[in-house]
């Protein structure tokens, strides 16, 4: 069974439809003619690109990405990852929706590209590049978790916890890493009594979320067309 026609041949075969109709109707004026020609060259130039019309313009690699990954044994694994935000060097911003679960429906706007470059030179700067500078993921197998994907020049990173994912439930905290029940005891108390390096990989975390944030706009345009990405580990 032969499959469905592509948009792009789809387009192509009305295109040559067009212009053999405009071509052998002798009561259509010149000037329509005209028109008609214009119009279907510009869609056989379209269609010799191969692009579609729902393709978002994702080619470009981002400087910054906000999305929960997953896998392993989660029986939802297929929807991963769910984009949160993207940030391009130009200044192009997409985000979801909903925040918290993320994925479609997205919107988009533009902002400053000082402000993206000066978040990224602001991480540089302490270190975040660095992959012996600290531990920069932070999750268990099987689970989803939220990822941060920041790219400076030729040079990228991956910051990645469960620890906000979990902590939706009020009776869980991630301490060292790991995730435990409260069982009765204050999360803040637990918090204050882990280790260093989470403590700090924590704090990291947070100034990243907060940058993030500021950095999406409060109103945009839907976006037309699905949102792909590939990033490299």
């Amino acid at each position: 069974m032969r499959g469905a026609p592509t948009t792009q041949k789809l387009c192509c075969r009305f295109s040559f439809a067009i212009l053999s109709r405009v071509g052998c109707t002798s009561n259509v004026h010149q000037e329509m003619k005209t028109l008609f020609v214009l119009s279907i060259v510009l869609m056989l130039v379209f269609c010799t690109t191969g692009q579609s019309l729902a393709e978002p313009v994702t080619k470009a690699m981002p400087s910054i990405a906000l999305t929960i990954e997953g896998g392993g044994m989660n029986a939802d694994w297929k929807s991963y990852p769910r984009i949160l935000m993207v940030a391009w060097p130009d200044g192009r911003v997409v985000w979801s929706v909903d925040q918290k679960e993320g994925g479609p429906p997205f919107r988009e706007a533009s902002v400053n590209p000082s402000s993206i470059q000066a978040t990224l030179t602001k991480f540089e700067k302490i270190g975040v590049f660095q992959k012996d500078s600290f531990r920069h993921s932070w999750f268990g197998p099987d689970s989803p978790y939220h990822s941060i994907w920041l790219c400076q020049g030729g040079k990228h990173t991956r910051v990645e916890t469960w620890h906000e994912l979990f902590e939706t439930n009020p009776n869980l905290v991630v301490v060292s890493g790991g995730v435990t029940s409260l069982d009765g005891r204050k999360r803040a108390d637990m918090i204050a009594s882990d280790t260093k390096e989470f403590q700090e990989f924590r704090k990291l975390w947070s100034d990243l979320r907060s940058e993030l944030m500021d950095l999406t706009p409060k109103n945009g345009t839907p976006l037309g067309g699905p949102l792909k990405l590939e990033l490299p580990r």
